[in-house]
């Protein structure tokens, strides 16, 4: 038996929902990057030198390309989708109107300058 109209109009809302929230991860997807709490204290850290550790899939690696990205932006997506802030217009733009939780900053306080020109290290375990 079919399902009522309303209940079919409903779920094709639904589906389309769906369909226009995949498009949109997969256009922008470091907005909707979603790092664990010991991540997410990384990446707000503003020492010199940072230290991610961790075991086998953790999200050491998923943090080093978000962080990457962040800097090459001069901005961290995520922080705005955390906020409840839409998706810029131009993300490839940094917004001139940011939270502070979102800009990146140098080891001086300094907003990093867009093309960056930070530093990531990166590789294999010590014992390799």
């Amino acid at each position: 038996m079919p399902p009522p109209e309303d209940e079919r109009t409903e779920l094709e809302r639904e589906a389309q929902a769906l369909v226009e929230f995949e498009a949109r991860q997969r256009s922008f997807p470091l907005y909707f990057y979603d790092p664990n709490t010991k991540v997410r204290a990384f990446h707000h850290s503003r020492k010199r030198v940072r230290v991610l550790s961790g075991g086998n899939r953790s999200g050491k690696s998923h943090a080093n390309i978000a962080e990457a990205c962040s800097y090459a932006l001069g901005y961290r997506p995520w922080v705005l989708r955390c906020l409840g802030l839409p998706i810029p217009e131009k993300p490839w733009l940094r917004p001139e109107n940011l939270p502070l939780e979102a800009l990146c900053f140098n080891q001086l306080g300094i907003r990093v300058p867009i093309p960056s020109e930070v530093f990531i290290v990166t590789g294999q375990s010590m014992k390799k």
